[in-house]
């Protein structure tokens, strides 16, 4: 038996099965139409950090807009004490590193961890900025490497994520036209994507929140 008789043998086994007498034949196959969005009309700043939020709130993600970029370290501190955090990893990127985030908080008496997979286990937040965030759906996109580890948006209990307003696209069809021209500058090792804390159902589809990775995201726009 070939393998097409043998597909054919299958599928006539489900369609009685079924109680289906009549066979798909090519001509009675619906074609696709795919959507181009390359070239859709770019929405205001403001509408993308509206929808971001919009959409995020609704996955449990808690949001907070910044009027002043100075203003970062300070709101990460008042999530801190908000919430009890002592302990924290960072990431050494542009605008974390020009704001000293690190070193302000360690003043604070707060205490940083490095991100080796052994010392990220005892922190109780781990802070990045984003790439990218997906305005439809409240998504954040981290392009990570050896200086951006994707651990310390996974391992600690809780994620901070710095999200610059220019950096909001209105869907992921639009992010895939910014892609080629990031991957041809830089390789980054792992293209990751994050909507809300981590979520996890069994077969009985009983959800839990933060099983396997972070149990609160804040997202503080800038």
């Amino acid at each position: 038996m070939t393998q097409a008789s043998f597909k054919h043998s299958i599928l006539a086994k489900i369609r009685a099965g079924l109680g289906k007498k009549t066979e798909i034949s090519e001509n009675s196959k619906t074609e696709l139409v795919y959507k181009d969005y390359t070239h859709q009309n770019r929405l205001e700043s403001e509408d993308l950090v509206s929808i971001f939020t919009e959409e995020a709130l609704k996955v449990s993600a808690k949001v907070k807009t910044i009027g002043d970029k100075k203003e970062i370290p300070k709101s990460i501190e008042e999530v801190f004490r908000e919430n009890g955090y002592k302990r924290f990893a960072i990431w050494n990127s542009q605008t974390l590193k020009s704001l000293r985030v690190k070193e302000l908080l360690s003043e604070k008496g707060f205490r940083a961890v490095s991100n080796n997979k052994e010392e990220l286990i005892e922190a109780d937040v781990g802070i990045t900025e984003v790439d990218f965030a997906i305005a439809d759906t409240g998504t954040l996109v981290l392009l990570t490497d050896s200086t951006k580890p994707r651990s310390v948006s996974l391992i600690p209990h809780s994620h901070i994520a710095v999200v610059e307003s220019k950096k909001i696209v209105a869907n992921i069809f639009e992010l895939f036209t910014f892609l080629p021209d990031l991957f041809s500058s830089s390789k980054p090792s792992c293209l990751t994507f994050i909507t809300g804390p981590s979520r996890t159902a069994d077969i009985e589809l009983t959800l839990t929140i933060g099983a396997h990775g972070p149990k609160n995201l804040f997202v503080l726009i800038y």
